[in-house]
């Protein structure tokens, strides 16, 4: 969790990826994501809360349903993965 006016980060409640009831594949990072912002809405947070990920939640349908229950966030793709999109000339 941030705050503009201090420099501490707060970690929330994590998400586990694990084995759901019901399903036979293996949880995955994007399902853990989903399950979280549908369990912990931002309402629940004194403050405005902005998320840190990195490429793997940098989807339409998790930036959307973050959007959708009030969260800032800041999912980043690392310029070595993709290098071709900040090479000039």
């Amino acid at each position: 969790m941030f705050h503009q006016r201090l420099k501490q980060v707060i970690s929330l409640e994590p998400e586990f990826i694990e084995k759901q009831d019901g399903h036979k594949k293996q949880d995955c990072e994007n399902a853990a994501v989903k399950r979280w912002l549908n369990k912990n809405p931002s309402e629940k947070y004194e403050n405005p809360v902005t998320l840190l990920g990195d490429d793997l939640y940098s989807r339409q349908p998790i930036c959307e349903l973050a959007l959708s229950k009030d969260y800032n966030f800041i999912f980043g793709k690392p310029v070595k993965r993709h290098i071709k999109l900040y090479m000039s000339g």
